[in-house]
């Protein structure tokens, strides 16, 4: 297995393809993240199955990101299989909160590793340009700056495209 390294906040993330843990809600059985990385802002969510915090910011994510609407802003969830937590109860999980974006099975913790996720939940967000702006935000009400939370510059960069580099976020 190649060594995966951290992405560089400010540059453009690296596209590589996913298996989908949620085809069930109409997706794809596998997500390459080169047809969208680039072409619209992306909200990565890094989440574990089960957990109540995570579970709920998961559907407040979701709902944000239906608000901006799918054309303007994509939304991933992210999950990694760990003993006593496999695909089957993922998938439930996903089921039972009514998630219906497509959530990449991190196999390896490719992904977690490249967005420098120490804790989960943890927000990541992408550009239009594909570059990494923000990782590792816990909640929507994370401050970020004066007037700003993480919710603020979700709903910036899918209305403008446009974000600052804020890097990885202080746990929260």
């Amino acid at each position: 297995r190649a060594k995966v390294t951290p992405a560089e906040f400010g540059e453009v993330f690296p596209a590589d393809a996913f298996e989908n843990l949620n085809e069930s809600a109409g997706g794809a059985a596998n997500v390459d993240l080169s047809r969208v990385v680039g072409k619209r802002p992306v909200v990565f969510y890094y989440w574990i199955a089960g957990n109540p915090f995570a579970d709920e910011t998961f559907t407040e994510l979701q709902a944000l990101a239906d608000e901006v609407g799918p054309t303007k802003l994509v939304l991933y969830g992210v999950a990694t299989e760990r003993p006593g937590l496999g695909k089957d109860r993922i998938q439930e999980r996903i089921r039972a909160l009514k998630i219906h974006v497509p959530v990449l099975n991190d196999d390896g913790f490719k992904i977690g590793h490249r967005l420098h996720v120490r804790h989960v939940p943890s927000i990541s967000v992408l550009d239009a340009e594909g570059r990494l702006r923000l990782a590792n935000a816990g909640s929507l009400k994370q401050p970020l700056e004066y007037k700003m939370d993480v919710e603020t510059a979700i709903r910036r960069v899918g209305t403008k495209g446009t974000l600052g580099t804020y890097g990885p976020m202080p746990r929260w």
